[in-house]
């Protein structure tokens, strides 16, 4: 595990409280008591960080993150800069969440976030409607002037180069 690693998790963390207007002290009470808050104080200050699965799985529910985003962001390359909303669980967020009415209650990631998905539905919707057009057997020309000509052939010089 790299200092720069452990800095990037507490930056999270504390980007994640910011978000959720916690203070330090709150968030440190919302752990279980096989936590001891000493430890929560370590990885918000980037000093230490949570050994073992049983500490990150842990710290993953208290932030909502997905199983695994603490090791990917100790284990992942120096430099490496993560955004919230890839680390969050988005299948935890349920009825418990009230919905925002509107894009100015969301904080930049998940309006990006949101904008993002609902751009992937609209192309996958858009892919399907193409696909569904070219499966359709229309018979060639039905639209087309030459198809419906009506004076077998008599003005057909109008066609020719």
């Amino acid at each position: 595990m790299r200092e720069v690693n452990r800095a990037e998790l507490a930056r999270l963390i504390l980007e994640h409280l910011a978000d959720k207007g916690l203070g330090k002290e709150e968030f440190a009470r919302s752990f279980p008591d096989t936590v001891k808050r000493r430890a929560v104080y370590h990885w918000m200050a980037g000093s230490h960080a949570p050994v073992g699965v049983g500490q990150r799985a842990v710290l993953e529910d208290v932030l909502g993150w997905k199983r695994g985003s603490v090791a990917t962001v100790l284990d992942s390359k120096p430099g490496s800069e993560f955004v919230l909303s890839e680390l969050r669980d988005w299948t935890q967020v349920g009825e418990s969440e009230k919905p925002v009415a509107r894009a100015s209650e969301l904080s930049l990631d998940e309006l990006v976030l949101e904008l993002t998905r609902r751009v992937g539905v609209l192309q996958a919707r858009n892919e399907l409607l193409e696909q569904n057009a070219a499966d359709r057997s229309e018979p060639k020309g039905v639209f087309g002037l030459a198809a419906n000509s009506m004076d077998a052939g008599r003005n057909m010089e109008h066609l020719e180069p």
